[in-house]
């Protein structure tokens, strides 16, 4: 059984040691040389520049770095031999809660730029003010006679303002 950690172990020294070097030997020297003919070294060439120069624009020095740290090489993985995902994981295009794939023509929306200086909007509102009210604010006596206090109800079979006698007394002898 040792013999068996032993081997396993030698293995795993021997494959530890030959990514360690892969590592070194990748990304880190060659990030910074970004006018280089290697497209294969670095992280993420952007060579859509307009003086044909291969570019990182779109990342920051340390996760260059630490992406070289793990052996990253364009077109392989960042498994321990490379397998795995090579391209950028996309964001998901599923709109609201319709099946996966579903797509109907003309719900997509189009990648317009807006620009404000296209189109000069001009709006012009003219305000509807309220005319101020005339009267005199309303007193005390004024507000008390508005709200109505009687003395607590606690049977409703006298009302009948919004339905028939007979419709509501059907009503209370079903409850």
């Amino acid at each position: 059984m040792a013999e068996k950690r032993k081997i396993g172990a030698s293995l795993s020294d021997s494959d530890d040691e030959v990514c360690d070097v892969k590592r070194r030997n990748t990304f880190v020297t060659s990030m910074y040389q970004e006018n280089e003919s290697s497209p294969s070294k670095g992280m993420m060439v952007n060579s859509d520049s307009t003086d044909g120069s291969k570019s990182f624009s779109g990342y920051n020095d340390f996760s260059l770095k630490l992406m070289g740290k793990m052996g990253f090489q364009i077109g392989e993985g960042l498994g321990k031999f490379g397998q795995g995902r090579s391209n950028i994981v996309e964001a998901s295009k599923q709109r609201g809660r319709r099946g996966l794939g579903f797509e109907i023509e003309g719900l997509e929306a189009d990648d317009v730029e807006w620009v404000e200086t296209d189109k000069e909007v001009e709006v012009r509102e003219t305000p509807d003010w309220i005319p101020s009210c005339e009267l005199d604010p309303p007193t005390r006596n004024d507000m008390n006679d508005w709200m109505d206090v009687n003395q607590k109800k606690t049977i409703i079979s006298d009302e009948t303002e919004f339905c028939s006698e007979e419709i509501l007394h059907g009503v209370l002898t079903c409850k």
